[in-house]
């Protein structure tokens, strides 16, 4: 799990939960949003990993803490860490 605030006391405005367990991936986004956006699957494949990031896109609005593009890459950025990819 993997949170972003302004501040460390701050409310979050993205929240990113990862879970790898006997062969599924299960990710949910939340914090400032209009819904928690949730993906699971056993086998990723791109054109649902691209569907699961434009609901996670849609989800967000403009405000003083970012595009919903800019938390988009944000919420990829935190996957790619919690994956070890980076």
């Amino acid at each position: 799990m993997e949170r972003v605030a302004l501040l460390d006391s701050a409310p979050a405005f993205v929240v990113v939960g990862l879970n790898n367990l006997d062969g599924s991936r299960t990710a949910c986004v939340g914090g400032k949003t209009s819904s928690i956006t949730h993906y699971h699957t056993t086998q990723p494949s791109e054109a649902g990993v691209r569907k699961f990031m434009d609901e996670v896109e849609d989800s967000f609005s403009d405000d003083h803490l970012g595009s919903s593009i800019y938390k988009r890459k944000l919420v990829g950025t935190l996957l790619q860490e919690m994956e070890g990819v980076r």
